[in-house]
């Protein structure tokens, strides 16, 4: 999240944030506010490493598109984080998937004034634009099924042909594709839960603290803040369709 004037934007990465510890959510917010200080950035050398493995997958599966659809695919730089950069290039990404210069698009930008994300890839087919997110891991996660679920979310409410599943690059190279069916029902029920956590805090006269019972916290608090008390904590799932659930839990065993 951050802050565009007065306004605030969240992403992808909020809602995969608030799945897992919506405490640490609202001290996010608290820093992006200026309530409390934000952690110190330092250097993390696995981060890199991971970031480094993340970044060669990725180019690993934009090399495979690309010699799918070879000469038709396009790939957006980053807009400037303005109002006027996001807002362009989400015209520019919608103007292009409504043409026809690309089979696929690398790093379309979707932004509605409150909410921007990039999707890693995008690729035509004969259902409509399939959303793809690469991932190192394994095997499919709560919070990368909510990421895929906010792009295609982010097609569908532009009314743009939209294919029925949302697939996962793994970290194995295999595909793990999701029903939008599935999909969509639950994004819609975070995004709103998303909105509905941020705006009762920033209403809030201070920095949130622990043991409010207004927000679900995970079994270990990462960040963005050291707690120094120490209470049971509360696990928190994310409701998802049977058969997603089904196929979790037997990738889990």
């Amino acid at each position: 999240m951050f802050l565009l004037g007065d306004r605030l934007v969240t992403s992808p990465s909020d809602l995969r944030l608030a799945a897992t510890c919506e405490f640490a959510l609202v001290r996010t917010l608290d820093a992006t506010l200026g309530r409390i200080a934000g952690l110190p950035v330092t250097d993390d050398a696995m981060l890199a490493r991971v970031a480094e493995l993340g970044t060669q997958h990725e180019q690993r599966e934009l090399l495979r598109l690309s010699a799918r659809h070879p000469g038709r695919v396009l790939q957006f730089p980053r807009p400037a984080y303005t109002l006027e950069g996001l807002t362009t290039a989400h015209e520019t990404t919608l103007a292009t998937l409504r043409g026809d210069s690309a089979d696929v698009v690398v790093q379309a930008t979707f932004f509605d004034g409150g909410f921007v994300g990039h999707s890693d890839f995008l690729e035509r087919t004969d259902d409509g634009w399939l959303v793809m997110d690469a991932k190192l891991a394994r095997s499919e996660s709560v919070p990368a099924l909510l990421q895929i679920g906010a792009y295609a979310a982010c097609l569908t409410e532009a009314g743009i042909p939209t294919a029925p599943i949302a697939r996962l690059v793994l970290g194995t190279g295999e595909p793990s594709d999701h029903p939008l069916n599935d999909l969509l029902p639950v994004h819609r029920a975070r995004r709103a839960r998303l909105a509905a956590v941020m705006e009762a805090h920033a209403a809030d006269d201070g920095p949130a603290l622990w043991r409010d019972d207004r927000w679900l916290a995970c079994a270990c608090i990462a960040r963005p803040v050291a707690v120094a008390a120490t209470t049971h904590s509360t696990r928190i799932a994310v409701s998802l369709p049977s058969s997603e659930n089904a196929r979790m839990a037997a990738r889990r065993d």
